[in-house]
């Protein structure tokens, strides 16, 4: 049936909408990476350091997964749960991924639980990727309290 933009705007709602999304809720789940388009994202974020109150930048790889826990999606009455992965990242001057000692050990965790942390690795070679355990925590908006965020801050491979 094809949308009636006409027929949507005149129509009358009988029941309230929903105020709050419900998150996947926290545990170990098994995971693969979404494969949708805005899947992975690199953001440039600025921030005021609280100690010295000077202004600093750095960059962050968000990665959206799917949990594939049948219970979930059945809870959350959803066909795709979508949590997300989000990792600071050092580049180096030239904007290159940084591969020398303790830099990027979070993306290499990750890209470990997914057998990927080899050379010649990309980016964009995580489309699709998976499975893997991920273990979900929740975190709280800053601006509302009542609103909760559900993040993957821990990988394992699957055996």
């Amino acid at each position: 049936m094809a949308f009636n933009a006409e027929a949507f705007l005149q129509q009358s709602v009988d029941a309230a909408n929903a105020t709050t999304f419900e998150v996947c809720p926290e545990g170990e789940y098994l995971f693969m990476v979404d494969t949708e388009n805005d899947t992975i994202n690199v953001r440039e974020l600025s921030r005021v350091s609280a100690k010295t109150g000077n202004p600093y930048s750095f960059h962050v790889l968000e990665v959206q997964c799917v949990c594939l826990d049948d219970k979930v999606r059945t809870q959350l009455g959803r066909d795709k749960v979508r949590v997300r992965a989000s990792m600071n990242i050092d580049l180096d001057d030239a904007g290159r991924l940084e591969t020398g000692k303790n830099k990027n050990v979070s993306l290499g965790q990750f890209k470990d639980a997914l057998s990927q942390n080899v050379p010649g690795w990309s980016p964009m070679k995580l489309l699709g990727a998976g499975p893997f355990m991920g273990r979900v925590k929740h975190n709280t908006s800053a601006k509302n309290p009542q609103q909760k965020f559900a993040e993957i801050v821990a990988t394992a491979r699957v055996s």
